[in-house]
């Protein structure tokens, strides 16, 4: 006997939003390698900027738009650094930096690879927000107790809402820190672990909260809400 048509129509969006969540980290995983590879090619150079912007997408941006250390200004860099500060000390840097020059077509392939980053943030970008718009159609409790990545990360791994009311609450509470968690299973009285995708959650939660409430005893509340939550969309898809 084949799953009724609504079921089958679940299964099916859950499938693609697996699919997304994979495909979001495999574009993690580019835009990263890319970034890695930009920084060390740019950074003959200019070595200095490397320390002086942490953020990857505003690396790339400065070095696509400003190019040689001779171009660094700060209203050139104005549009991609808030910081006045900042940008005299890069200009300032720059005018100083012991990098080496850098030939044209070792400068247009940079810049062709930072083309290759902005794109592919740009599919980042777009993949969230088609991830965002299913978790709400599908998961409307799940998403507000968690938000959408998180809660799609948890259909990925259990692959249904159905499957994640089955899990026991303490498993979800460990996901993404099992071996953390054996770490600490192997030590009497060592603290729980601080890494799992539900602690990355609360801990965001309680940025506002005044509370003060212990942040293990708020995962393990934040893992039966989920576990609640997901029944609850299963049972309104049904």
């Amino acid at each position: 006997m084949g799953l009724p048509k609504k079921h089958q129509s679940l299964h099916a969006v859950e499938s693609m939003i697996t699919s997304s969540v994979q495909l979001l980290n495999d574009l993690d995983n580019q835009l990263n390698t890319y970034c890695m590879r930009v920084r060390e090619w740019y950074g003959w150079h200019f070595p200095e900027l490397g320390k002086m912007l942490t953020d990857n997408l505003t690396y790339v941006e400065v070095v696509k738009n400003c190019r040689q250390r001779s171009n660094f200004s700060s209203t050139t860099l104005s549009e991609f650094i808030a910081s006045e500060k900042l940008r005299h000390e890069i200009v300032d840097v720059a005018a100083l930096s012991m990098g080496c020059d850098m030939a044209d077509d070792d400068m247009e392939n940079i810049l062709t690879l930072c083309n290759q980053v902005l794109l592919l943030d740009a599919d980042h970008s777009s993949l969230k927000l088609y991830i965002e718009d299913h978790m709400k159609s599908v998961a409307p409790n799940l998403t507000g107790h968690l938000g959408a990545l998180p809660a799609a990360q948890l259909i990925t791994k259990y692959g249904g809402l159905e499957n994640i009311g089955r899990v026991p609450a303490s498993i979800i509470q460990a996901l993404g820190a099992e071996k953390a968690l054996f770490r600490t299973l192997r030590k009497e009285g060592g603290a729980a672990p601080k890494y799992g995708l539900l602690y990355h959650v609360s801990a965001t939660k309680q940025k506002d909260d005044t509370s003060g409430c212990n942040s293990e005893h708020s995962d393990q509340s934040l893992s039966m809400a989920a576990k609640t939550a997901a029944r609850l969309d299963f049972a309104a898809q049904r």
